[in-house]
This record gives C-alpha cells, structure tokens and sequence, in this order.
C-alpha cells in the first residue's frame, strides 16, 4: 500500500458515523512495558503570555514522579515542581508510549502529557500542556518531561 493509498483508507475509516474507529478495531494498548514505581528527572516549562503584557517565562524544576500502572492503566504524581505541584495523571500505556491528564490540585486547570519510555522502562521522555494559575495571565505553558526510574 502506498502511502497515499493508506491515507485514503484511513480518511475512510474516520468517516464511519460518530467520526471514530468502533472500539473493537482500535484494540487495546498493551501495557508495556512495566513503569510503575518512582522516578526522577526535570521539567521544563515555558510561558506563553496571550496577552502580549507580559514576557513569557520559563522554568526548570527537580522532580519525582510517582508511577502506578495496572495493566494499561497508568497514574503519575508529580512532586517537586512549583506548576504541577501533587498533580495526579491518569492515562494508558501501551507499546512503550503514553499519554496521561489530568487537572491541577487547587486550581483545577487541565495538564496533558504524551510520551515514551525505552523498551527496559527504565527512561521516559514527554511533552504537554497546562495553563497558567494566575488569573490575571492568559498564558499556556508547554512542558517537557525527562525522567529515570529509581526504584
């Protein structure tokens, strides 16, 4: 199949009524490999004040990661960080990548991670989202996640 051909099918597939794939066809993530436990690493954060008042701001942070995972289902609790402060995400795991959301403890705003780890479990890279809690800002902070596991 060419990849035009394949972007035909897929277009295909999309257009099934309710615009998704019917569950029995997407499967089920895999659940590997096994991240559940603690980890370490840094967050990066950066602003981007929507506004045009402010400069945006960045950030670097320590943190670790509390990790549970229950076949496909992933949690992790960030400690650490000034944004994402006992924040608890929830997600899937599957074929060595993830996603996980959630909102932040006392401001309620959305956060969303999307990453990997390496076949042994052992490293983890993500990206995501959140917003700013300061309610005179309009601001969307990108984050990127590097971690190693611990224990």
């Amino acid at each position: 199949m060419t990849r035009g051909q394949g972007a035909i099918v897929a277009v295909l597939l999309l257009a099934v009524p309710g615009g998704t794939l019917a569950p029995a066809m997407r499967g089920t993530p895999s659940g590997t490999p096994d991240v559940a436990g603690t980890w370490t690493g840094t967050l990066k954060g950066k602003g981007f004040d929507q506004t045009g008042l402010f400069l945006n701001a960045s950030f670097k942070d320590l943190v670790t990661l509390s990790v549970t995972q229950t076949g496909s289902t992933l949690g992790i609790t960030v400690i650490g960080d000034q944004t994402l402060e006992g924040v608890s995400l929830t997600g899937e795991i599957g074929n060595g990548t993830f996603w996980v959301s959630g909102v932040r403890a006392g401001s309620g705003l959305p956060t969303l991670l999307s990453g990997h780890v390496n076949l042994a479990g052992t490293s983890m890279k993500a990206a995501g989202v959140t917003l700013s809690a300061d309610p005179l800002l309009y601001e969307v902070v990108e984050l990127k996640l590097k971690a190693k596991k611990i224990l």
